[in-house]
Order: structure tokens, then sequence, then C-alpha cells
């Protein structure tokens, strides 16, 4: 239920945009594909701040 409510949400949200008129399951693999950025760009951050504190650890 709560992902079908995301679904209307959404396509009301793109409305005016290039993405109106895209099916379900193209904006699944955008979205996902999105997700997969978010991810990666997270882990990076976490693994430079990790190796700054081994650096100043090792000082």
């Amino acid at each position: 239920m709560a992902a079908y409510w995301l679904v209307l949400r959404l396509r009301e949200a793109l409305v005016r945009t290039e993405l109106s008129t895209t099916q379900s399951q193209q904006l699944k693999l955008r979205l996902l594909k999105i997700g997969g950025q978010v991810i990666q760009t997270a882990w990076q951050g976490i693994f430079v701040l990790a190796h700054r504190q081994l650096q100043s650890d090792s000082c």
C-alpha cells in the first residue's frame, strides 16, 4: 500500500517534466540508479573519513 501511494505521489510531482509519461518500470529503473549513486557516494565519504582518521592517528 505504501509503495502504491509513493508511486502516485511521484507521478503527481512529475506532471510537468519529461518523466511525466514514463512507464512504471522505467521510473523504477531510474530511481534504482539514483539510489545506487547515493549509496556509492555515501560509502566513498565514509572511506575518505576513515582514511583521514587513520592518517591522523599514525602521526
